[in-house]
This record gives structure tokens, C-alpha cells and sequence, in this order.
């Protein structure tokens, strides 16, 4: 089956191999759209290292940096993450039935603004609460 589609998660989720137009000509990479953009990054990357110039360096060696750790205040920010990203997905649930229920509009139709604008603010908190808990995870690694 071919599919053509702009939506990354559906492709992420039903595909097994990508075929796409690149400026180099078709390209075939197997895995999802997430796999094949990964890889795409990494060709790019590889593409512009080799046409920069290679000087010799005269400067010092570079420094290992310390990897750093998760304050106090990060860490226990990072355990209550969990709960948090739950209850906030919670009410993303609670406010989609509530304007999923068939008789919400007929019934309480002025409601409806307000109730999309907290919709959309709670949909909002949960992508800010997911991507702090991947940098809090980023730093422990």
C-alpha cells in the first residue's frame, strides 16, 4: 500500500518503509517518518562536514565537559512529573468529552468558546509539561 499523507504521526504509526523526493532524486529508507528523518538529519550533517574545508588546528585540546546534574529543585520537579503530565491529560480528556458530548452544543452552546480556549490551554500545558521532562531526563543521561 502507498500512502501519501502530511500527518507524521499517522505515517510514524502505519509505515514500514519511506519513499521520498529528495533534491539527490528518490530515496527509500525502511522504518517510520520519525526513523527517516533522523537518518535524513545525520545525511545532511555527513553532506555539509565533507564540503567544509579541514584546517589543521593549532588550539588546544578541547575540554571535557563535566556532565552536569539535576539540582535539587530539578529532581524533585522530575518525580512529580509523572503525576502531573497525568492530571494535565486528565483534563484535556475531561474537556474533549465534555465537547464530544452530542447534546453540549444544543444545551450549553454559549459555554463552547470558553470551553475550546481551556481546551486548547490544557493541550498546550501538556506539550510544555512532556518537553520539560525530556530535558530533566536529557541532563540524568
Amino acid at each position: 500500500v502507498l500512502v501519501v499523507s502530511h500527518d507524521r504521526y499517522f505515517l510514524d504509526r502505519i509505515c514500514d518503509q519511506i519513499v521520498a523526493f529528495e533534491d539527490g532524486g528518490l530515496f527509500m529508507q525502511p522504518g517510520n517518518y520519525s526513523y527517516y528523518l533522523e537518518k535524513k538529519k545525520l545525511r545532511d550533517r555527513a553532506g555539509r562536514e565533507a564540503l567544509l574545508p579541514v584546517a589543521p588546528s593549532k588550539s588546544e585540546p578541547p575540554k571535557k565537559e563535566r556532565a552536569r546534574k539535576l539540582t535539587f529543585k530539578e529532581q524533585r520537579e522530575l518525580e512529580g512529573m509523572e503525576a502531573e503530565i497525568l492530571t494535565a491529560e486528565e483534563n484535556v480528556s475531561t474537556l474533549e468529552a465534555i465537547l464530544n458530548n452530542p447534546t453540549f452544543f444544543s444545551t450549553r452552546s454559549a459555554e463552547a468558546p470558553k470551553v475550546i480556549a481551556n481546551l486548547e490551554s490544557a493541550r498546550k500545558k501538556v506539550a510544555r509539561l512532556y518537553h520539560r521532562w525530556q530535558e530533566l531526563e536529557q541532563i540524568t543521561r
